[in-house]
């Protein structure tokens, strides 16, 4: 039996416009490990600590799923929020 792999990632909600850095913080015992991240817009990365920068606002759920060379498995999914960027709205009133 071969220990099962305990993933754990963090990131940050974002303005529009910026990326979100994912740090994977996963720890695993025995054996070598391979990251699927799904961002919940229908794109995948295989890298272990991805950049995801999004087309539109809105909140999305990320999954990453780890596995060992022995075919043990985890998966942990979190919510991130890509933020619209704010809209100025004032005026200056002509007092010449």
């Amino acid at each position: 039996v071969y220990p099962q792999p305990t993933v754990a990632f963090t990131g940050n909600n974002v303005c529009f416009g910026n990326a979100i850095e994912f740090s994977n913080l996963t720890t695993n015992n025995n054996g070598t490990l391979n990251y699927t991240w799904n961002f919940g817009d229908g794109s995948v990365s295989y890298n272990p600590n991805p950049i995801k920068n999004y087309a539109t606002a809105g909140t999305y759920t990320v999954e990453l799923l780890a596995v060992s060379d022995n075919g043990c498995k985890d998966s942990l999914s979190q919510s991130f929020s890509v933020l619209p960027q704010p809209v100025a709205d004032f005026s200056v009133p002509n007092i010449c």
